[in-house]
């Protein structure tokens, strides 16, 4: 019997029928799933991305406020402003949006945690095909903040006066110190000339103690040589007593200019007219003339001068009565540039505080005493040891920053010489082993606010 070719097709059309209506039973879902798959890990993308923005941003804002509470909440409120800038309400047909910020403290750790968690009710399209209408998409996050501990270190040699820069200084180093948070940082302030004053020793109170340190700095004169090697080792001894190996500990060091003065414990030449022959610790600089070229050794100066109690005076000042007579504490010298190249036999290897003044960085013959560039190799050497003896505490790891400023004196910061002191990793000399910092240069005291936003941008980044 023959069969139709009419009925054969159709009996082959009918299989198709059923083949095409199986696949479009499972591409149709699979479709779908795929749509709105792609759909949920945008939306948890771009969730992600708005938990990340808010967490950080909180941990950012820690510093303003006067107390942990004010504190608390702005960086609640900075978190969930910053989430929804990053998604806002309805965004892909979101609903239900749900934001919970925390911010917790460890006093032990030194550490503050800003956390988020937020979640949004996300649409299904295809999926209702299967009665499944909606998704719960929801993501957490932490940034945490480590406290600081910072000295400020301020250079008020008498060339910011001549350069008119101690105006601008004040300023920019105010504004840096309101970066910090009360009741949780620590500043401190030292300023420094031919000798160091701790104006204010690190203290969470520094914005409401009275005075407190914008104050202080609000009240400094100029005056003085440079004793760079000091002023960086009274600094860290500020963070030695404070003993916080879990906060950031850290030095801003601000100078115009090249170290100029260190203090040691001086041998006496047995030669010299006086009768006091012991050895004696002071202070020793050099004199610069009237076109700022250094022309004669500036005296051996007493160490300390404990009468002086506040910002607006040198603080190891000459005392030039008398000649051998008992004119200094019985030191029986005349502390000028005539009479210490005679009575003082030699530039000792090392400061009081241990840091070399012949080793590391600039040749010097220390017997050379009478000649300028002795003491200026020395004064050098003895802040470049300071430095990097500072960075090889393992216990603290310090960190040291430096702004150089230009255009007050023919001697400003050498750069090479800055990058050594803050271990910059743009320094030739960098050294991998101990903790990196950050050197600035503000060709003009109109630069000085951005150097200080330089380095307080990096700290804080430090401290995330």
């Amino acid at each position: 019997m023959m069969r139709s070719k009419s009925s054969h097709s159709n009996r082959r059309s009918g299989v198709a029928l059923v083949t095409v209506g199986l696949a479009m039973t499972v591409l149709v879902p699979a479709i779908g799933l795929g749509i709105d798959g792609a759909s949920l890990y945008i939306i948890r993308a771009r969730l992600s991305q708005g938990v990340d923005a808010g967490v950080l941003a909180g941990a950012q804002s820690l510093n303003v406020g006067q107390d942990i509470a004010s504190q608390t909440a702005n960086a609640t409120a900075v978190a969930t402003k910053y989430f929804y800038a990053n998604f806002p309400t309805g965004l892909w047909g979101t609903s239900s949006p749900s934001v919970a910020v925390s911010v917790t403290q460890n006093d032990t750790t030194h550490l503050r945690s800003v956390a988020m968690t937020a979640s949004v009710t996300a649409p299904l399209y295809f999926m209702n095909i299967v009665n499944i209408n909606s998704s719960v998409v929801g993501l957490s996050a932490t940034a945490t903040r480590r406290d600081i501990n910072i000295m400020i270190v301020l250079d008020r040699s008498y060339s910011m006066v001549l350069g008119n820069a101690l105006g601008p200084m004040k300023s920019a180093s105010s504004w840096f110190v309101s970066q910090f948070a009360s009741g949780r940082d620590k500043v401190g302030l030292e300023v420094f000339g031919g000798g160091s004053y701790v104006a204010y020793s690190p203290s969470v109170n520094f914005a409401t103690d009275s005075p407190n340190v914008s104050t202080l700095i609000s009240e400094l004169v100029g005056g003085g040589a440079t004793n760079t090697s000091q002023a960086l080792w009274l600094a860290y001894q500020q963070l030695v007593a404070l003993d916080e190996p879990g906060a950031l500990n850290a030095i801003l060091l601000f100078t115009d200019g090249r170290p100029t003065a260190l203090t040691g414990t001086f041998p006496v030449s047995p030669t010299t007219p006086c009768t006091y022959k012991s050895q004696r610790t002071g202070m020793i600089t050099y004199f610069f003339d009237s076109n700022e070229n250094p022309v004669a050794v500036g005296g051996l100066f007493q160490p300390i001068d404990t009468s002086i109690t506040d910002v607006n005076t040198e603080s190891m000042v000459a005392n030039y009565s008398g000649g051998c007579a008992a004119n200094w504490g019985g030191t029986n010298f005349y502390p000028n540039s005539t009479n210490v190249p005679q009575d003082v036999s030699a530039i000792p290897s090392a400061d009081i505080y241990g840091n070399g003044t012949n080793t590391g960085y600039q040749p010097v013959t220390l017997t050379a005493v009478s000649q300028t560039t002795t003491i200026d190799a020395a004064s050098i050497n003895a802040a470049d040891s300071a430095a990097t003896r500072i960075r090889s505490d393992t216990n603290l790891v310090p960190v040291i920053y430096t702004i150089g400023l230009g255009g007050t004196t023919k001697w400003p910061p050498q750069a090479a010489f800055m990058q050594r002191i803050s271990n910059d990793p743009a320094s030739p000399t960098f050294n991998p082993a101990q903790p990196a910092g950050m050197y600035v240069y503000s060709p003009t005291y109109a630069q000085l606010q951005w150097a200080f936003e330089q380095i307080a941008s990096q700290l804080l980044r430090l401290s995330q």
